[in-house]
């Protein structure tokens, strides 16, 4: 679900978790701290909506030569 389908973040109770994967040359071991641009932006627009568990994970190499992809999941009110 996108944006565009719930009309505004208004109905958004709060991000629940959010995992990254990120592509990684062999010994690079700080997937933590590219995923804080993620949460330092999620908190930014959210505010308090942006606490989140999150997990980081390193791939060789991830779909389409993405940098990183990530999955959200998010608690949504009802309409």
């Amino acid at each position: 679900m996108s944006v565009e389908h719930l009309g505004s973040f208004e109905r958004l109770h709060h991000i629940v978790r959010m995992e990254g994967h990120v592509s990684s040359a062999e010994g690079f071991l700080e997937q933590p701290g590219v995923l804080d641009a993620a949460s330092d932006l999620f908190a930014a627009v959210l505010g308090e909506k942006a606490g989140h568990a999150r997990s980081a994970f390193s791939h060789a190499r991830l779909p389409l030569d993405l940098p990183v992809e990530l999955v959200v999941i998010a608690q949504i009110l009802p309409a």
